[in-house]
């Protein structure tokens, strides 16, 4: 029987529904706090920049050393059964933050908990998202995906801002620890895969490494792990500094979510259609520009909302783009037998990408007498790590050699 392509059970099989349906509970979750939380430790709390810094990347660092650990438990406990403790988790990791308001000290375990969360949930949800999706049509998955996503998320950033404003920090947290523990559930529906890692050892991810022959690949792993920093971290500070306000905030994020909707749907369709190489690079170099725009806005200290808006959009666009072309090159990548030492290798190389450059930079918050000019070093930073990230094509040359050789 045909199916039409643009019908949406042509995007969704059932396993595929039940994980997306957890996926998009867990980043409603995130997108009641997320935003928020390093504005909520450097704002509200008061701690200094560096200290700021340094919490965030403390969770990437330890992810990474702790992460064929992660993949162990996964496989021990089952891919399925990993999400649904990652999410519950969360919900437990966000509480502690809730509380951190009248004791500092809660922090300490929202961070460590945070890790274990991202080690339990993370390479389950990047497996399933491999072994759920098809090859020729991943692109227009992951945009249904992501366009799903962004339709439940689009106005969560700005109730989150009214919330915080006029209610305090509480409400959407809660809300955020009941989405978490939601969804735990919908997951353990679907079918588990009791046949994947069953040779997963550390042994055998050097191994995989060694006999890789598009290792570069990795470098831009690594710049795709900095430039989640950015985002998460210096981003939202960079806005709150200049427009210090948790409804403006939220009304410019939700603004950029919903021009964003038709712009990932339309690119996946394109990107299955005429591949990744030219829209990669096009997007390389968008990425490129706009963070030396961001760099600029910073110098000369003309920042509006409207500057922060403009400048949000055009990035959504080259990260829409760029967001949809690596995640089929890394599914069409990984989907081996080795896949679990691919997404292992993948993930600890953005780790380092995301926690070694903030600890210098949390070491130069530190010593500054202008804390905040790091953000602008680290925007500058980003535009040249992009130019890295066509290296996660494979070329003719690679393909041949690897055609030679199996692992």
């Amino acid at each position: 029987m045909h199916v039409h392509p643009n019908k949406i059970y042509f995007y969704l099989n059932r396993d595929l529904g039940l994980l997306y349906l957890s996926q998009l509970l867990i980043g409603a979750a995130n997108s009641f706090v997320n935003l928020f939380i390093y504005i909520f430790l450097y704002k509200e709390l008061l701690f200094p920049l560096w200290l700021v810094i340094l919490l965030y990347a403390s969770q990437p660092i330890c992810y990474g050393l702790f992460l064929h650990f992660g993949f162990k438990f996964t496989f021990f406990f089952g891919i399925k059964k990993s999400f649904a403790i990652g999410a519950l988790l969360n919900a437990i990791a966000i509480t502690f933050l809730l509380f951190s308001e009248n004791n500092h000290l809660l922090i300490i375990p929202f961070v460590i908990i945070t890790t274990l969360y991202w080690l339990f949930l993370e390479p389950a949800s990047s497996i399933d998202n491999v072994l759920f999706t098809q090859k020729k049509s991943r692109a227009r998955q992951d945009s249904f995906f992501r366009a799903a996503g962004l339709s439940i998320k689009a106005l969560i950033p700005l109730i989150s801002g009214f919330l915080i404003v006029y209610f305090g920090f509480f409400i959407p947290f809660l809300i955020a620890i009941i989405l978490s523990i939601l969804a735990s559930i919908p997951i353990l529906f679907s079918k588990d895969k009791h046949d994947i890692g069953n040779n997963y050892s550390m042994k055998s991810n050097i191994k995989f490494y060694k006999n890789y022959k598009n290792k570069r690949e990795f470098i831009a792993h690594i710049a795709d792990g900095f430039k989640t920093g950015n985002i998460e971290l210096f981003w939202p500070i960079f806005i709150f500094i200049f427009v210090p306000s948790y409804i403006a905030l939220g009304a410019i994020t939700t603004i950029v979510i919903l021009v964003s909707i038709g712009l990932t749907l339309y690119f996946g369709q394109i990107i299955d259609k005429h591949g990744t190489k030219k829209i990669l690079k096009i997007s390389t170099y968008g990425e490129t520009a706009n963070w030396g725009l961001k760099a600029v806005l910073w110098t000369f200290s003309i920042v509006t909302s409207f500057h922060i808006l403009f400048v949000s959009i055009t990035h959504r666009i080259t990260e829409i783009m760029l967001g949809l072309t690596m995640t089929k090159e890394i599914f069409n990548h990984a989907d081996t037998k080795y896949i679990a030492e691919y997404t292992y290798l993948r993930k600890v190389a953005r780790q380092i990408g995301t926690g070694f450059p903030l600890l210098f930079f949390a070491l130069y918050a530190y010593f500054s007498t202008n804390p905040e000019q790091v953000i602008i070093i680290s925007f500058i930073g980003m535009g040249i790590a992009s130019l890295t990230f066509p290296f996660i094509l494979i070329s003719n040359k690679t393909k041949r050699k690897n055609s030679k050789k199996t692992f």
